[in-house]
């Protein structure tokens, strides 16, 4: 296949918790959205999943893609080929073939001979059935954690915080609307609509929010047992590691295939920093369940960001001994660096110079010591291959921008979270000191001016 197709468009469809239908998690901007004919977006509760399915939107997306012209929303998958990682286009490409077979070849030809219709339905489906969560990530927003939303309408007055955030994401969210918003989760035109699709479906990836909190998520795997399709299904999550019960667990089991991306960001006070209120311990617990549990393919999914830039080689330390050595090795466990790319303030790509090669120092140090362990999984040798290929891009020309950004949003959160960033990540504070100082005191931005 050429150097645009992705086998996403022909598979798989996306529910997201802005209640928009789109054809890829980390596609970004207008065309990764389904619209119809009066150019709307398509929205769960008024639109089912066949509107999407065969919308304009997603049959431009998979006409550019059989003609070899590369796509704006597809940005981060052609990002992670040039620095040398396989991108989650090539990947989930390879997936689908080696799954569907001579049924992808059947997909991509009636398109070809329909303009761009397909008439199987979705293989896959991305369900994010709401922003229910019990954390509230740095690098996330309303839309995605209902923590987030609630501390965002009270920190949102802090125009400092405001500047920062508005750059990024745009106005603040209408408190109404989000509620509405998230109630279109609960109808039952959309339950029937999923329900209706599972005897189509060959896997499912669940996030949120947090999927472990999440009703509908039981309710869907309910239903996925009670009609015999489960044993057929893969269920894919990615969680948090806060929240794993015994109801989970034993829901899990029922079905063909179970993978989990655990949500690690950092190594003990700097992932409780990053994804606040999480405890340390809890986390730690947890995942050493998950680990024992045979029946679960479990594989680390940290979100490379300005944050952990140091921390890196801690979060891989930790999940090689804890795997290795705590709970003896029971699976090879996968890492998989996902990079933050939005909101562009926690971009590890506006840092000065110096520190990426400091960090670039650590992993280098890190992969000689650790050769053996990292040649064994793929997923984290090639992650490994793409974090420094990341930092060694030239930096961004707009960083004083989004620097500056990048300090009243920490110092924002901070103040309303009574956290400090000197005194919870190490070192980087004070070489982020030397090569790039505050635009403004804490005073200013408490001030709020």
């Amino acid at each position: 296949m050429n150097d645009s197709f992705c086998s996403i468009p022909f598979v798989s469809m996306m529910l997201n918790t802005d209640s928009s239908y789109r054809f890829c998690c980390i596609a970004r901007g207008k065309t990764s959205a389904m619209r119809g004919e009066d150019n709307e977006y398509l929205r769960i509760g008024s639109n089912t999943i066949e509107d999407a399915w065969n919308s304009d939107t997603i049959k431009d997306i998979r006409k550019s893609m059989i003609e070899g012209r590369k796509i704006p929303a597809c940005e981060n998958c052609y990002l992670q080929e040039e620095i040398g990682k396989k991108s989650y286009r090539q990947m989930k490409t390879d997936e689908w073939q080696r799954r569907l077979g001579k049924n992808l070849d059947e997909r991509i030809q009636y398109a070809k001979d329909n303009n761009y219709h397909i008439n199987q339905p979705p293989a896959d489906l991305d369900l994010r059935l709401g922003n229910l969560c019990n954390l509230k990530c740095r690098m996330c927003n309303p839309m995605n954690s209902s923590q987030m939303a609630k501390e965002h309408f009270e920190v949102s007055q802090n125009k400092q915080f405001y500047r920062a955030y508005k750059d990024e994401f745009g106005d603040s969210p209408n408190k109404e609307k989000l509620a509405d918003i998230m109630s279109s989760f609960e109808g039952n035109f959309m339950w029937d609509d999923i329900i209706g699709n599972i005897p189509h479906i060959k896997k499912v990836y669940m996030t949120g929010g947090e999927p472990t909190l999440i009703k509908n998520n039981y309710r869907f795997m309910e239903e996925c047992i009670a009609s015999g399709y489960a044993k057929d299904i893969e269920l894919f999550f990615n969680i948090n590691c806060t929240n794993v019960t015994d109801r989970f667990i034993d829901m899990t089991k029922h079905f063909g295939t179970v993978r989990i991306n655990a949500s690690i960001d950092g190594f003990e006070g700097v992932n409780n920093y990053i994804r606040h209120p999480s405890k340390w311990f809890t986390i730690h617990v947890n995942f050493c369940r998950l680990i024992a549990e045979e029946h679960i393919i479990l594989n680390v999914t940290p979100v490379v960001q300005i944050y952990n830039v140091y921390n890196l080689i801690h979060i891989l330390d930790y999940i090689k001994f804890t795997a290795d050595e705590d709970i003896g090795n029971k699976k090879n466990i996968g890492v998989d660096f996902l990079f933050n790319t939005h909101p562009k303030f926690l971009d590890v790509n506006i840092l000065p110079d110096e520190i990426r090669e400091v960090a670039l120092e650590k992993l280098y140090w890190f992969g000689e010591q650790k050769k053996e362990w990292i040649e064994k999984n793929w997923l984290t040798q090639n992650s490994m291959n793409g974090v420094v290929g990341l930092l060694k891009k030239d930096r961004d020309p707009n960083y004083e921008h989004h620097m500056n950004n990048f300090y009243r949003y920490t110092d924002s959160l901070d103040m309303h979270r009574k956290e400090k960033f000197e005194a919870v990540i190490p070192h980087l504070p004070n070489d982020l000191a030397k090569y790039h100082p505050r635009p403004s005191t804490r005073t200013e931005v408490k001030l709020d001016d």
